[in-house]
């Protein structure tokens, strides 16, 4: 480079900028910045950098490559992919140094005012619209930079306008603590939906009663079912926001846990009806609220039907209580069989590996064969029980993550954090074969690893390291959450609501997402990949002989990462 040269814009870090990262070193320019002060893999960077990917915050980068290229793939493929086909040379990006091309201004035009940037939208995982919740404790620029907190969710985006109404959905609600991240929610209508009875249901009231904006109504439940769904619908002065999360709505939740939030894009309402048949993701949360059968919420499904749901790309998977009998593929697992077999031209994936990652299990059964490898199996196959999947093969397939008491015992919560993860002795002493499936925790790519999962995610991943879908879901390992066959297969059972969000990679115009990078190389080789926010590292790290499942009533007397035993009484 010559000393009369173009250098890039300036980090902003200035000299004392930690960055390693070669990717960041062909994005900006450093105190001393010359070809040969530069490290060798930042010369290359040089050349060979990604396509350009402006318009946010540049991804977070440190010492430790797993996560850098987590970051930096993920933001990567939101603007067409890791590797694009815009080289870079010494004076920047092919697009900069058309701009320095003067044109005279077109005084005669009309200037359009600029639109209100969503800040929202920095903080996603685009394409998919995914993101983290923040977690304390973590160094915010390395791991923090792509999360949320309840207030980024619920508050003014600046292009959202303020806040008009908001409906809101959860097993657990902590009413001073919502009010408090975003005090409007004092002065407009505010409806809760829960699952509560009884003391529980007493006490929410006499809570709620000290705003009388706020509203609540119960949901219909079965016998030890639970409102599990986690939603929120919000109406702003300049549309509408679906968001779908797997935290609860307490602050021990947005503090020390990984956790995921799908956020739709600003939804408006044309002032002519949408054109043509409502999208299917429109079409499916109406039918999801209907079935609460809740008086309260026919405005909110009038509100969804007069708004333009066509920038949405991904597929709900709900589960509604009861015994179904008709539309018995609407719900739960066969729910989401139904939808893998529509976008599975193959009709079965059997080269996948299936990985459910989740924060409590149910009672499963004496064996894998009497619900999880048999119909639960089939499901995310999107096949039939009648495929042979109660072979080793089929069995084999399966990959189940779920923390161990080492991973509790060293998280930032230390076992505190573990009554977040409510699997008990009584339920794991009747299926102990379960441990032979089971994966630790492990979530290096996004920091998380000591973060206590309360996310819950299911997806199915190839030998080539393809993900063939990948879902988002408040819905554990349970039958409660996915339902189970009766009477011959004619109904299936669903104890508790439960609400996700499916992302197929052919909505997206592609065969396959990816997971993260595990290295430069990799990040750089993937042109055009739509990087997955998967909140668990791949491959897995399997259970070693001396460890056991986190079981919420088991002591352990060995001190934790807050120099605490755990004696449950």
């Amino acid at each position: 480079m010559s000393a009369g040269d173009k250098l890039p814009p300036a980090c902003r870090y200035g000299d004392q900028c930690y960055r390693k990262n070669p990717l960041h070193f062909a994005e900006f320019s450093h105190p001393g910045d010359r070809e040969e002060s530069l490290p060798p893999a930042a010369k290359k960077a040089r050349v060979h950098a990604p396509g350009d990917v402006s318009g946010g915050p540049q991804p977070s980068t440190s010492t430790s490559m797993p996560a850098t290229n987590a970051e930096a793939a993920v933001e990567a493929s939101a603007s067409g992919g890791v590797n694009s086909n815009v080289v870079r040379d010494e004076r920047g990006t092919a697009a900069a140094k058309s701009a320095r091309i003067s044109k005279p201004l077109d005084t005669k035009k009309p200037v359009e005012p600029a639109k209100p940037k969503d800040r929202l939208e920095s903080k996603l995982y685009l394409p998919l619209r995914l993101t983290f919740t923040r977690v304390a404790g973590l160094d915010d620029d390395r791991f923090n930079q792509r999360s949320v907190t309840f207030s980024d969710v619920i508050g003014e985006s600046g292009a959202s306008g303020a806040l008009q109404s908001a409906l809101l959905f959860n097993y657990m609600f902590d009413i001073s603590w919502i009010v408090a991240q975003c005090p409007r929610l004092t002065s407009i209508p505010v409806l809760l939906i829960h699952g509560f009875s009884g003391h529980d249901k007493t006490a929410l009231h006499e809570d709620a009663s000290k705003y009388s904006n706020i509203c609540l109504a119960q949901a219909r439940l079965e016998p030890y079912g639970t409102h599990h769904t986690k939603m929120c619908i919000l109406q702003f002065a300049n549309g509408l926001r679906v968001v779908i999360m797997t935290a609860n709505l307490v602050a021990k939740d947005w503090h020390q846990k990984t956790q995921l939030v799908w956020i739709s894009p600003l939804l408006t309402a044309p002032q002519d009806a949408p054109n043509g048949a409502p999208t299917s993701f429109q079409a499916d949360l109406v039918e999801y609220l209907e079935g609460y059968k809740l008086a309260a919420l026919k405005p909110w499904t009038e509100v969804i039907r007069v708004h333009d749901f066509s920038q949405v790309r991904g597929r709900l998977v709900g589960s509604t209580p009861g015994r179904h009998t008709t539309g018995i593929d609407r719900w739960g697992h066969l729910r989401l069989r139904a939808l893998l077999k529509q976008a599975d031209k193959s009709k079965e994936q059997k080269s996948c590996w299936y990985v459910c990652q989740f924060s409590s299990i149910g009672s499963l059964g004496s064996s894998a064969d009497k619900w999880l490898t048999n119909e639960f199996l089939a499901s995310l196959r999107a096949s039939s029980v009648s495929s042979g999947l109660q072979s080793l093969e089929g069995s084999a397939s399966l990959k189940l993550v779920y923390p161990c008491v080492e991973d509790v015992r060293m998280s930032l919560e230390g076992y505190m954090g573990g009554t977040s993860l409510p699997y008990n002795r009584s339920t794991a002493e009747k299926q102990p074969w379960l441990v032979s499936f089971m994966h630790k925790w492990r979530c290096e790519n996004f920091g998380r690893s000591r973060a206590n999962p309360h996310v819950k995610s299911y997806a199915a991943i190839t030998s080539q390291k393809e993900i063939k879908w990948y879902l988002m879901t408040s819905a554990n390992l349970s039958k409660a959450a996915w339902g189970c066959y009766e009477k011959g297969q004619s109904q299936l059972m669903i104890r508790s609501y439960e609400l996700g969000v499916l992302f197929l990679p052919s909505d997206f115009g592609k065969s396959c997402f990816m997971p993260p990078p595990t290295s430069l190389e990799e990040a750089m080789g993937r042109a055009g990949a739509i990087v997955a926010p998967l909140p668990f590292d791949w491959p897995l790290t399997k259970y070693e002989s001396s460890d056991r499942a986190w079981i919420v009533n088991e002591k352990s007397s060995k001190p934790d990462s807050q120099g605490c035993v755990w004696c449950p009484t």
